[in-house]
């Protein structure tokens, strides 16, 4: 069965590689370079579809490598990032999946506000999740399963109000019943430790991290 198209989110802090690999990138899926991620698209090799931001991050002579119908351009003066305008154009086109491509280290504000894109998109239906090379972080659904993770952790923190669980498999320790609180780091570095792994989620908005330890 045919996968739906991706979106990737290409932002200028990429790293050389991600979890899922620059080589799932599929043809039927998007390539969007987040303002100087342009750049960066292109030293990675990435054939970008779109340009998205208020292009105060990328380098002069920047127009010559893309062309100007293929350009979401916005004033620098505005209240949104330029991610999350890219978001709201890809809601537009009706897209499922996300993609963000960002080496979560540098500024915390700014790994915070990449957070709040993926709850965002998240509260929208669609499954978006931000990754580097050896970490993977997205809202979980209400029901949610995968394979090939044993030897990661899994942490889990609760936004907003609390995240009440029904059950899960596959973890060291069991998420049944249990309650996670925003102010409580009671979901922290919970280890996968069968090649199933699964969670029901009865209410409430989780963030889940994934990392690889080796």
């Amino acid at each position: 069965m045919k996968s739906l198209p991706t979106a990737w989110l290409i932002t200028p802090q990429a790293p050389d590689w991600t979890w899922s690999g620059y080589d799932a990138i599929q043809p039927q899926d998007l390539v969007i370079a987040i303002d100087g991620g342009l750049l960066r698209c292109m030293e990675l090799g990435l054939k970008v579809d779109y340009l998205c931001g208020d292009m105060d991050s990328i380098a002069d002579g920047w127009q010559q490598h893309i062309s100007p119908d293929r350009v979401w351009r916005f004033d620098p003066y505005k209240n949104e990032t330029d991610n999350e305008l890219a978001i709201q154009r890809l809601l537009q086109m009706n897209f499922q999946r996300m993609q963000i491509i960002n080496n979560m280290g540098g500024r915390v504000d700014h790994l915070l506000g990449l957070i709040q894109n993926l709850l965002y998109a998240h509260r929208q239906g669609v499954m978006a999740c931000l990754e580097n090379a050896n970490q993977r972080a997205f809202f979980l659904p209400r029901k949610w399963q995968a394979m090939g993770l044993k030897g990661c952790k899994l942490s889990l923190v609760a936004y907003g109000t609390s995240a009440l669980f029904e059950a899960s498999e596959g973890l060291e320790w069991s998420l049944k019943s249990l309650a996670l609180y925003p102010h409580l780091s009671r979901g922290i570095s919970n280890d996968i430790i069968a090649d199933k792994v699964s969670i029901s989620l009865e209410n409430g908005d989780c963030l889940a991290v994934l990392t690889k330890l080796s």
